[in-house]
């Protein structure tokens, strides 16, 4: 199957895709290093101005779009995303300032990221660093490239990582981990991210958007109220104790079964051991 190319920048519907898929551009950066300050973005049901880059993402919104069954996040350009601007960044501002501008917007950010009801992918090339390496962090699922740079240099820089990333961090690679990352500020390849547990794989470069395309078709492929349930259980869980986690995900089972989707799955796994002679 042939995957048609990306457009420059947007949230869009492919729908000569096997299976619905939107892909989430970030922009162009400006150099090799950085980005400047951007237009909205649409992750969720309401635009957010994206502060990491270059360009505004058009075309549709991921959450509303009842076609796209999963979504992909991904850089247009040299680099996935190098973070935020450095010329705009240290600007004094007063606290109302900043309040009504960079914290809004990174709240917004986080907020429509974790709130999303479909599959959230990052296909990461070049470079994620600071803010772009915590955007991935939000994602679901990372796919890198091999020769992509990884970094959180940010208290080098006078400042502290973001946007819920820390809060990500470390439930993604632990703590030890991420004290490590943000206290050295030391950047990281690709094959350092997959030993840390960073990103779950690692492909050559020159084939990142297939294998991406590959996990996002074959995710689209499942039942969507069902990767929507697991999602839910999965990041609530974050935030819940045992007991409380586990009501969740039996009431998620519940809503399958009742919702009929569980009939079809098992009619469906009956018919695939049968054309394989009986074999699970």
């Amino acid at each position: 199957m042939e995957i048609p190319a990306y457009q420059p920048f947007y949230i869009h519907s492919v729908a000569d895709l096997r299976n619905e898929i939107a892909r989430l551009g970030l922009g162009i950066p400006l150099d090799d290093d950085l980005t400047r300050l951007a237009q909205p973005v649409s992750i969720g049901r309401k635009l957010i101005p994206n502060r990491f880059c270059a360009q505004p993402i058009t075309g549709g919104d991921a959450q509303s779009d009842g076609a796209a069954r999963v979504v992909v996040m991904r850089g247009a350009g040299r680099v996935f995303c190098a973070g935020g601007d450095v010329n705009d960044m240290p600007r004094r501002r007063t606290e109302a300032d900043y309040r009504a501008t960079r914290l809004a917007i990174e709240r917004s950010i986080a907020h429509a990221v974790r709130t999303l009801e479909k599959p959230l992918i990052a296909q990461v090339h070049g470079a994620a660093i600071g803010g772009g390496c915590v955007l991935a962090a939000l994602c679901d699922l990372r796919i890198a490239a091999a020769g992509t740079k990884f970094g959180l240099p940010e208290v080098k820089w006078g400042t502290t990582a973001s946007l819920g990333g820390i809060y990500m961090l470390t439930r993604i690679i632990g703590l030890g981990r991420t004290f490590e990352l943000l206290y050295l500020g030391d950047s990281f390849d690709a094959q350092q991210a997959l030993a840390l547990g960073l990103i779950n794989r690692v492909v050559p470069d020159d084939t990142l958007a297939q294998a991406t395309a590959d996990m996002a078709n074959t995710i689209a492929g499942h039942f969507s109220a069902e990767i929507a349930l697991t999602r839910k259980a999965i990041l609530a869980g974050l935030d819940l104790d045992f007991a409380a986690a586990a009501d969740l995900e039996t009431e998620s089972v519940m809503r399958a079964h009742l919702g009929g989707d569980m009939e079809e799955g098992f009619a469906r796994a009956r018919a695939r051991i049968d054309a394989k002679g009986g074999k699970a």
